[in-house]
């Protein structure tokens, strides 16, 4: 469908078609706390879904299923794109905010913050140091361990504690 279009002509109709059939949402995981976000885009036409991954080479596409407690008539999802993978996240807004209009302000705003967060290394997957592993070790409680290390999700502290706590156990 894309094959023969210009990269900027591409990016400027994505932008366009995403403000109006997609979604920018922020994981929110009560034990995660960082910074993550889903690129989404719903159609009806999944032929139309399938050439935006395909241009892309990101993201995946969950077809129609079966929803419970459905409004629709016949039952069944709406066909979506999803983009999860942050770096791919970035790229694709990086390409589209020139181009968008009413959302512009929202995307550039969540756009520097999950960029800030990427080149700072503020996600859940850092490797703790020495001496944050030691300070884990000897904190009893974890509400302090969360105090002293606000860049890290609450999730990823408790679990490297009680990760620890087991390995003293053995």
């Amino acid at each position: 469908m894309f094959e023969n279009w210009e990269e900027d002509n591409f990016y400027a109709w994505l932008a366009g078609f995403w403000e109006g059939e997609g979604s920018l949402t922020k994981v929110n995981k009560k034990w995660d706390m960082t910074n993550r976000y889903v690129l989404r885009i719903s159609q009806k036409q999944i032929s139309v879904l399938e050439s935006i991954q395909h241009y892309l080479g990101k993201g995946y596409i969950y077809g129609e299923r079966p929803r419970i407690n459905s409004h629709s008539p016949s039952g069944m999802s709406i066909p979506a794109f999803y983009i999860t993978r942050t770096d791919d996240v970035l790229y694709v807004l990086d390409k589209i905010i020139p181009y968008l209009t009413f959302r512009k302000e929202y995307v550039q705003e969540r756009f520097n913050l999950l960029k800030y967060h990427r080149e700072n290394n503020f996600h859940s997957r850092h490797p703790f140091t020495r001496e944050e592993k030691s300070i884990i070790k000897n904190c009893s409680k974890i509400k302090e361990i969360v105090k002293l290390f606000p860049d890290r999700s609450y999730g990823t502290l408790y679990n490297k504690k009680k990760h620890m706590e087991a390995e003293l156990i053995k």
